[in-house]
């Protein structure tokens, strides 16, 4: 009697656990439209892509019908983009490479057992632009050698607090990515890939109105294609655009990178202390220079303080050895109550808004924490420092 009675219990407990297993696996259905200005898109391929903690697919291609409609059935609970699945080639005279993506996108956030429907395309017009070489142009530009090509809706999220440490920084930004503020700023998001011809003309179709930031990297044509050579970027507002015509938004220009290999000479440069006298790179002639690119409301330069803190502790004393800093801050004010509170004792510059200085790109800085290596010859001995890695390129140099 008491094992029946034990057996019963065990399959209670079976029956429940299992119960509440298939509600936790209980999946959705993402389905919709795909259509190009009035026309449907029959034939095509729509992508579906997990978006952050989102388990990865097996089967993330669904092909539209006749009348453009397509399916994504036993679909996990979670956030999603859903687009045109988009192939075009990165090509400059030496190579080309073929390469995919999803345009038209948009964003869904599937709950379980739910079915979502998406409208792809169909609305707005077309954007059209052309690039435009700086003059002089230092290299011969391949204006599809770039591998990045995107029209977006874009918001900044806030920044972190100033006293995080590394790891705190990552779980700040993914409990920050959960959050219902993020989430529905996905939702209201979407991206489109641009269209560029051999010659720098530009085409992104069917784009309803909004705040937009075009992005787009060209390449280098005596180089390989996908290396990046020079930006074009720009905000734009695009008005309502009936299907059919064209919202022209002229040339756009293209900022061409300074390249700095090892070896080259580290542009001179000015700046201010933070108290206000000038400061360059001559007054530290003579010496290893670590030069670092940072400023406090980059997450990643925080971070990368205490390595900082690690290398002036070894080597601050030594005469042949100097720090310097250069902050990106608007204010420099912000700068000076960083460091007061976090006790950073090697020398820093202040450059201001990066906008408004030409120093980062003397040095082909694209993004922060940018450190070098300067040796006592003004030639940059190392580039991209980070980590441990600033540590043990400073030794082996010292050690000469």
């Amino acid at each position: 009697m008491e094992r029946r009675a034990a057996f019963i219990y065990l399959s209670c407990v079976v029956a429940v656990y299992l119960a509440y297993a298939a509600e936790d696996q209980q999946t959705g259905v993402i389905k919709g439209t795909l259509r190009f200005g009035s026309e449907v898109g029959a034939n095509k391929q729509v992508i579906l892509t997990p978006q952050f903690e989102t388990p990865p697919l097996k089967d993330n291609l669904a092909s539209t019908n006749g009348d453009g409609a397509f399916e994504f059935k036993d679909v996990a609970p979670g956030m999603y983009t859903v687009g045109l699945y988009y192939t075009y080639e990165l090509r400059t005279s030496k190579a080309y490479t073929p390469t995919s993506t999803s345009s038209h996108i948009k964003f869904v956030n599937l709950k379980a057992g739910e079915t979502a429907n998406v409208a792809l395309g169909g609305t707005g017009g077309r954007v059209s632009g052309k690039l435009k070489a700086p003059e002089p142009c230092p290299i011969t530009i391949a204006w599809q050698g770039g591998d990045t090509r995107r029209m977006y809706t874009f918001q900044m999220p806030p920044n972190p607090p100033n006293d995080l440490t590394k790891d705190e920084i990552q779980k700040w930004y993914e409990n920050y990515s959960k959050s219902e503020e993020f989430i529905n700023q996905r939702l209201k998001s979407t991206m489109f890939v641009i269209d560029i011809d051999k010659s720098g003309a530009f085409t992104v179709e069917d784009v309803p109105p909004g705040e937009y930031v075009i992005q787009i990297e060209v390449g280098d044509d005596d180089r390989g294609p996908g290396e990046s050579a020079g930006f074009a970027g720009k905000k734009v507002t695009i008005p309502e655009i009936a299907f059919g015509t064209v919202h022209d938004l002229g040339e756009v220009p293209v900022k061409v990178y300074t390249r700095l290999d090892t070896g080259s000479a580290a542009p001179a440069f000015s700046a201010k202390y933070l108290d206000g006298k000038e400061m360059s790179l001559a007054n530290f002639k003579g010496k290893y220079v670590l030069l670092d690119f940072w400023a406090t409301w980059c997450g990643p330069c925080v971070a990368e303080m205490p390595h900082l803190k690690a290398v002036y502790d070894s080597f601050g004393k030594d005469p042949r050895f100097a720090m310097v800093g250069l902050s990106l801050d608007n204010e420099v004010a912000t700068v000076q109550e960083f460091v007061k509170e976090k006790q950073i004792g090697w020398t820093q510059g202040h450059l201001g808004e990066w906008s408004k200085t030409p120093v980062p790109d003397a040095y082909g800085v694209r993004g922060i924490p940018s450190i070098f290596l300067i040796d006592p010859d003004g030639k940059i001995v190392a580039k991209n420092l980070r980590g441990e890695n600033i540590k043990s390129e400073i030794e082996k140099a010292l050690a000469k």
